[in-house]
């Protein structure tokens, strides 16, 4: 990369799979953490598992891992821009998460969390008792956590525990936390993706960034719907000043911008390298 001495710094982006069924995301970007050190910072996405097949694979020089973790680090003379976006919206009011463990959410607002879930979004009967429907209708209806940092975005579209009327995240939400019900649609997906680049971007300053690296979520790809999906790389170019723009569809996304904290569902990271 061209040498610019006036701006030294270093990051760390990586990719990082999940074994399915096995270990969670957010446990190996903590542990990513420890090894590589709090001082640098963790930007990347899991792999979603092919049923098909029953397991993640993953790319390394000239090997296929299966449910394994693929890291590269970055340094550049140049600064480095990051942002999150996702485009989700609140509705009414907040909830209280009365009873969870992990990401296993069995009450909000003392009342049972599937059944609090849906009927605050008037879902229709069938998402109630049917796993293929309840997945349909959750998974363009997330949930977000208050954080210091803002909303940290859960998927609870999981077909498990419809008869006991739990919600199922693979994120954890805290027994006690705050949280909205989320929903969008295609634009507010697609100006949050432009305003990510864009602020990423902005942070690395003139000239332009290098490149942008970008994990998005596969689950965007039905707020945005097919058409939006196509064009939404050149709108994040053209926002991002033209820069180029590289990634790949994430099953959970890694971003620590503030605290101990940092694991995205239905989310876009974007990481620019100045």
């Amino acid at each position: 990369m061209p040498a610019r001495p006036s701006w030294p710094s270093t990051d760390t982006a990586f990719g990082a799979a999940r074994r399915w069924p096995g270990s969670e995301p957010r446990a190996n970007s903590r542990r990513c953490l420890r090894r590589g050190g709090s001082e640098h910072a963790l930007r990347g996405g899991a792999a979603s598992p092919d049923a098909a097949f029953g397991g993640t694979y993953e790319l390394f020089g000239t090997e296929v891992l299966t449910g394994g973790v693929v890291g590269a680090a970055i340094q550049s003379d140049g600064p480095f821009g990051e942002a999150v976006g996702h485009g989700w919206q609140k509705i009414g009011e907040p909830m209280i998460v009365t009873h969870s463990a992990g990401g296993d959410i069995y009450t909000l607002d003392e009342k049972p969390a599937r059944v609090a879930y849906l009927d605050r979004l008037g879902a229709p009967e069938a998402a109630y008792t049917d796993p293929g429907a309840f997945m349909d209708f959750a998974r363009t209806r997330p949930i977000g956590i208050r954080r210091r940092g803002g909303l940290e975005i859960r998927d609870v579209g999981s077909d498990r525990f419809v008869k006991e009327g739990w919600l199922r995240s693979i994120g954890e939400v805290p027994e006690g936390g705050v949280i909205w019900l989320m929903e969008g649609d295609a634009e507010s997906g697609l100006d949050a993706a432009g305003n990510a680049c864009e602020k990423a971007a902005t942070a690395v300053g003139q000239p332009r960034p290098l490149g942008l690296l970008a994990f998005d979520c596969v689950s965007r790809q039905r707020l945005l719907g097919e058409e939006r999906t196509r064009t939404s790389v050149g709108y994040m170019r053209e926002r991002s000043g033209g820069a180029p723009v590289a990634g790949f569809y994430t099953w959970g996304e890694f971003a620590r911008l503030r605290g101990i904290n940092g694991y995205h569902n239905q989310t876009l990271v974007v990481l620019a390298v100045g």
